[in-house]
Parts: structure tokens; C-alpha cells; sequence
């Protein structure tokens, strides 16, 4: 494959790299996605404390083209050094080798370079997340030497990665994961792939954003959700191109569109049931200041909005409004 083809391969898929490096930057996520996708016997065994976003560790420049690579680097509970390598993979294509001797390669590498250093070899596990049009097809090692006796297998050098394939996922089944974090990633990374369906499943895209409110950057996760949304679908980033406000790019108007027209009646509605609630559990000061901590977080990441626009967005006063702002900056 020519150097000029594969950059025109990474320009077609890196609305997808983009959405899923940025995401997977978010360390409560990438844990989640960790803890989903390893044995429990093993998760048991990793200190997460511990785990903290790495550098990219591909040591063969091949690798790039195929693979976007984030890591996290920690330690297991009795003291080992673990990576655990998170490869996102949109490509649908066959890839030129083999998945299992390209992270052979890299796992060779990586661990070389850290003997070199008088470093003790870490162990490596590899999650591949896949997000092409097909469902992947996962071949085992023993494949490969399937002529091979069960002795001479024993000189083949033996290991396993781990899949998450988005491809293959349902509804029911992205519903059922008990992470919202994760769920709303894996969620919209579905959606990713059947641009189709983008419009037909504003409103349910909209419930498990809506999830993550208790999350202190749950503003900026949404905005990045739609703002890729936007980029895979052009019909999306055409309802909403018709904004009042004046962002830098077509993908941030969309994504603030969606956050008026969707997100908003949410925020009011949540507002609403919170005071309901706190009426009648005789909490309604708990209340209040829970609702004045999501505004303060809104109005922090939208300095650029007016007193009154956000108080029509969040159904309450501008006066209310005011005072937040005023408190924000004292």
C-alpha cells in the first residue's frame, strides 16, 4: 500500500479516530471499557488506582496505518507492570498481516525497548475495539498451524487479544451495560457506522447522553457526541445547520443544536421532577442546590450565552442566572 492511499484511508475514517482518541482520553471511560471487556479473574487483579493515560507506544510506524492506539500503564496488585493497549480499528478491510503477528510485533517491541532500558518487561493486554461495516472475524493463533501436532504447537509463540465489536452489538445489548459512560460511547460509535439511522434515534441518543449528568464534563462528552455525529451524517449537521449562534465549525453549531433542542427540554424536565421530588421527601433546598451546581457547570462551558438565553433554556430566572455567574467569578 502506497504512502499517499493510506493517508487518503486515514482522512476517510478520522471523523471515527477523532471521536474515539478524544472519548477514550477520558480515563472513567476507559477504565469502564477495561472492566467490561477483561476476565473477572483478571480485573481483580489490577490495581486501577493505579492506571493512568500512556503514551502511544507503537514503536513500528506500520502499525499507525491500521490502528489508532490509546493506552493506559499501572500496575497489577502484586506489583507487575501492565499496559493495557486500547487499538480502535474502523477499517473494514483485511488487514496486509495478520491481526495476532501485528500485535505480536508490537508486544515484541514494546517489551524489547523496555529490557534495553533495564526495565522488567510489563505485561501487555491488547482490547482491540472494532467499528467496521462487517462483523470482525476473530481467528485464534491455533488457526494459523491447524496442521501442527499438539506438541509442535508448543514452540509457537501463544497469545490472545481481547474484542469489543460494535458491529456485531444490538440495541438490547448496548442498553444493558451498566456503565452509562460506556454505554452512550459504545451507543453513538453504533451509530457511527449507520449514518441512517442518526435522525431516527435523536431521541434515544438523547436519553443515554442524559445519563451522564452526574458526570463533572458531561457538557463537553455530549458536545463531542453530536459534534461527531454531525461529521458522519450529513443530514444530521443539515437539521441543525440553521443556528442563531456563531461557531467555528459546522460540527460545533450542530452539536449546540442539539444541545437547544434536545437537551434542553431534558435539563428542564430533570429540573422539574427534581423539585417534585424534593417537595416531597422535604428536601427541597438539597434540591435546589443540585440544580444550581448543574447550572453553574453550564454556565461555565457557555460564557458566550446570555443571562436570558439560559434561563429559557433552564425554565428559571435571569436574575437566578446573575447570580450564578456572579458567583462563578468571584
Amino acid at each position: 500500500m502506497t504512502k499517499g492511499k493510506r493517508r487518503r484511508q486515514h482522512a476517510v475514517h478520522q471523523p471515527h479516530d477523532k471521536y474515539a482518541r478524544t472519548m477514550l482520553q477520558v480515563r472513567e471511560l476507559a477504565l469502564d471499557l477495561i472492566r467490561h471487556i477483561l476476565p473477572n479473574e483478571t480485573t481483580d487483579r489490577i490495581d486501577f488506582d493505579s492506571l493512568v493515560p500512556g503514551k502511544e507506544s507503537f514503536a513500528d510506524p506500520k502499525m499507525k496505518y491500521h490502528f489508532l492506539d490509546v493506552c493506559y500503564v499501572g500496575q497489577m496488585k502484586n506489583g507487575t507492570a501492565v499496559r493495557i493497549s486500547i487499538l480502535f480499528e474502523h477499517k473494514s478491510s483485511v488487514p496486509d498481516v495478520p491481526v495476532h503477528f501485528q500485535l505480536l510485533r508490537y508486544i515484541s517491541l514494546l517489551n524489547y525497548a523496555e529490557i534495553r532500558h533495564n526495565k522488567k518487561p510489563s505485561v501487555v493486554f491488547p482490547i482491540l475495539l472494532y467499528h467496521g461495516k462487517e462483523p470482525w472475524k476473530n481467528i485464534s493463533m491455533r488457526d494459523y498451524y491447524s496442521e501442527l501436532t499438539h506438541e509442535e504447537y508448543a514452540s509457537v509463540p501463544k497469545f490472545d487479544y481481547h474484542v469489543v465489536d460494535v458491529s456485531s452489538m444490538t440495541e438490547s445489548e448496548l442498553d444493558e451495560i451498566p456503565s452509562s459512560l460506556l454505554g452512550t460511547f459504545l451507543y453513538t460509535l453504533f451509530l457511527g457506522v449507520r449514518p441512517e439511522l442518526v435522525l431516527q434515534k435523536l431521541k434515544k441518543t438523547a436519553n443515554f447522553v442524559s445519563r451522564l449528568m452526574n458526570l463533572d464534563q458531561w457538557i463537553e462528552i455530549y458536545e463531542i457526541i453530536t459534534a461527531y455525529l454531525s461529521s458522519v451524517s450529513p443530514e444530521f449537521e443539515q437539521k441543525f445547520k440553521d443556528m442563531k449562534y456563531d461557531f467555528v465549525t459546522p460540527a460545533e453549531k450542530a452539536a449546540k443544536a442539539f444541545e437547544t433542542n434536545y437537551m434542553a427540554p431534558r435539563l428542564r424536565e430533570a429540573h422539574r421532577k427534581g423539585l417534585e421530588e424534593g417537595i416531597e421527601k422535604g428536601r427541597m433546598e438539597g434540591v435546589e442546590k443540585g440544580i444550581e451546581q448543574i447550572m453553574k457547570a453550564y454556565i461555565s462551558h457557555h460564557l458566550h450565552l446570555s443571562d436570558e438565553t439560559i434561563a429559557g433554556q433552564f425554565n428559571v430566572s435571569k436574575e437566578l442566572v446573575h447570580r450564578l455567574r456572579t458567583e462563578l467569578s468571584a
